[in-house]
């Protein structure tokens, strides 16, 4: 069973210290952020359409 409570913010912080590798954040270029954006509208149209069409 997994305990998360032996994985709080103090050992993951620590975790990904020690493993820098594994925390790559890559800030998106313009064109990658306006293309989640209009996705993220498109999905939120999708989901609040009431047909199919």
């Amino acid at each position: 069973m997994f305990n998360d409570e032996k994985y709080d913010s103090k050992y993951l912080d620590n975790f990904f210290s020690n493993n820098p590798r594994l925390c790559k954040s890559v800030a998106p270029d313009q064109t990658t952020a306006k293309f989640f954006q209009a996705k993220s509208t498109a999905s939120a149209m999708l989901a609040q359409a009431k047909t199919k069409k």
